[in-house]
């Protein structure tokens, strides 16, 4: 309905979009072993944007969906293994401490010195995507800062 709005949607997305309902916190995102090794076997790219975002949450109740999640991706994405599924990952500037004047690595900070489970969370879900890159496989990492909707519409 949203892209009907805007008018950018196109017939052909039909055949090419596929929505399932799935968990991330869940082996196999909860979805039975058939769908699973369709999708496994049909998808190009993932486009990993899925977290719980909440800002008042401790870590250990982010874990679930934000590592746990990332971890199912990487799975997910070598799950075939005659060829991976490169990983485009959506991650948040708040994995880096606030007020830094200078451009420094993820590799020079620590969970600890962020602010919340949020910021914690996606750190360490950073960490594993960082890690399946040196042992192969095909990321980028995308740092998003706040995004909101408009006040008035509720576009983003």
């Amino acid at each position: 309905k949203t892209m009907l709005f805007y008018q950018i949607w196109k017939d052909d997305y039909e055949q090419r979009i596929i929505p399932l309902q799935g968990d991330l916190s869940q082996n196999h995102f909860g979805l039975n072993d058939e769908i699973y090794q369709s999708f496994a076997h049909q998808i190009d790219i993932i486009f990993h944007c899925g977290a719980t975002v909440n800002f008042i949450l401790p870590y250990n109740q982010l874990y679930g969906s934000n590592v746990c999640g990332t971890r199912e991706i990487i799975r997910f994405a070598t799950h075939i293994s005659s060829s991976c599924i490169p990983i485009q990952y959506i991650s948040t500037i708040s994995v880096l401490p606030p007020g830094i004047d200078k451009e420094i690595s993820i590799n020079e900070t620590s969970p600890e010195q962020l602010i919340g489970g949020y910021a914690q969370s996606k750190w360490v879900a950073e960490k594993l995507i960082i890690q399946a890159y040196h042992c192969g496989l095909l990321v980028n990492i995308y740092r998003l800062g706040l995004i909101c909707a408009d006040s008035r519409t509720g576009a983003c």
